[in-house]
């Protein structure tokens, strides 16, 4: 465990930049990157990576990165009303569990 860590035999994000740059080769690094990052924001990462790849290489370079943050924020915002309610679920559970933890404790 206190070894050295062995070197990988691939890198997913040079596969998927290798990828990326043959299907959409006017996008710099830095985009694909971003894209790759959106994607995760979403519940299907490899249908939107693909979606935000295309997308960005319609786009001229100076908006480019503006739209990947319109996206990402567009994705978090409908993803927002399920967020909070397993929040409120997880809370709830936990409230609970303490409830029990106590209840036990006074026996």
């Amino acid at each position: 465990m206190n070894g050295t860590p062995q070197n990988a035999f691939f890198y997913p994000y040079h596969i998927i930049k290798n990828l990326a740059g043959s299907i959409t080769p006017s996008l710099s690094n830095d985009i694909i990157i971003c894209c790759m990052l959106a994607s995760l924001q979403s519940n299907a990462p490899p249908q939107v990576l693909f979606e935000l790849l295309k997308e960005s290489e319609s786009l001229s370079d100076n908006c480019r990165y503006k739209n990947l943050v319109s996206r990402v924020k567009e994705q978090l915002t409908e993803q927002d009303e399920n967020i909070k309610k397993l929040l409120l679920k997880l809370i709830h559970c936990f409230l609970l569990m303490n409830q029990w933890e106590d209840f036990l404790n006074s026996l």
